[in-house]
């Protein structure tokens, strides 16, 4: 069997596993690697620098690839359940007295509240969501005005 065929063979395996693995883009440098492997194969005869071809070239295809892929993927984070709070404004339905827990309307749902500054804050008060410690919210005065 001549390097050609080998080297075709080779990419259509790690083509083959790329397709299986979906998202990972590891073989993808392989079947790159072995595809300009197989052209060089058939202008050279030494299976040696074949090899090397194939090495640079996959490695060169990997930083690509990957800096491609990364380019495009999305980093983005979603904030769900208390965490999506943070920043909304908020009012005061039970009065929160300092060190202890009030009771604030965020978005027509009821969470219990502590002051950030350990001071009391009136009812009928508009806070701010600026944390969340286990299942309250910290929150911040910014209106004193129902």
């Amino acid at each position: 069997m001549d390097s050609f065929t080998w080297w075709m063979m080779l990419l259509v395996a790690c083509a083959f596993l790329e397709l299986s693995s979906p998202g990972m883009f590891f073989f993808l440098s392989f079947s790159i690697g072995a595809a300009i492997a197989a052209i060089f194969s058939l202008f050279s005869a030494n299976p040696a620098t074949e090899f090397s071809v194939f090495l640079v070239a996959s490695a060169g295809a990997f930083f690509v690839v990957k800096r491609y892929v990364k380019s495009i993927s999305k980093d983005t984070m979603y904030t769900t359940n208390v965490y999506a709070l943070r920043g909304k404004k908020a009012q005061v339905v039970e009065e929160i007295m300092p060190l202890e827990k009030g009771w604030v309307n965020v978005d027509g749902q009821l969470w219990a509240a502590v002051s950030a500054h350990n001071e009391g804050i009136e009812k009928g008060s508009i806070v701010m969501v600026i944390n969340s410690a286990g299942s309250h919210l910290v929150v911040k005065k910014i209106d004193s005005t129902p």
